[in-house]
């Protein structure tokens, strides 16, 4: 039976290769195809639309994140706004120079980091900038819409109460 034959690596045109291996959802992720065939049956202006939410998602955060007092590094042109906290009171024992009260500030702001981790509903990333820690919320995926954006914010206000309240 000549079928097996044809199939098997030993066979002339196929040496070396693995048939298996060789469709599109099987080799490593490509991007193209993810991309094209989502334009070819929705258009660019399906892009347009999603890309235009989350930029408005972010908007409406850095409005709200900033409502809270949050100190926010820069507006936000795309999807991710950084932010802080930088409202710790310290005694001046706490405090002995600037260094110090950052390094406070800094272990705040990850133990707050830790505390909206934790709950698993949302992932907030962190990113240090001139020895500063910052907290970054992102707009990535196309199943992010404004509710997630208000659970973002609910959490982080439940942690920030939780932290102050320590």
């Amino acid at each position: 039976c000549a079928l097996p034959i044809s199939q098997s690596e030993e066979f002339g045109y196929m040496s070396g290769i693995d048939p298996s291996f060789c469709s599109p959802e099987n080799t490593k992720h490509n991007r193209s195809l993810r991309l094209w065939l989502p334009l070819h049956l929705y258009g660019i202006s399906a892009f347009r639309a999603a890309l235009e939410e989350k930029i408005l998602i972010t908007q409406y955060f850095y409005r709200k994140i900033l409502e809270k007092g949050f100190t926010v590094a820069v507006v936000p042109e795309l999807t991710v706004v950084a932010f802080r906290w930088a409202k710790i009171k310290c005694s001046d024992d706490d405090v002995d120079d600037t260094n110090s009260k950052l390094k406070l500030e800094n272990q705040f702001n990850r133990k707050l980091n830790d505390c909206v981790v934790k709950t698993q509903k949302i992932l907030l990333s962190t990113t240090v900038i001139r020895d500063v820690l910052w907290l970054r919320f992102m707009v990535l995926n196309i199943k992010s819409h404004q509710d997630m954006a208000d659970l973002a914010l609910d959490l982080i206000e439940r942690c920030l109460n939780k932290q102050l309240e320590q």
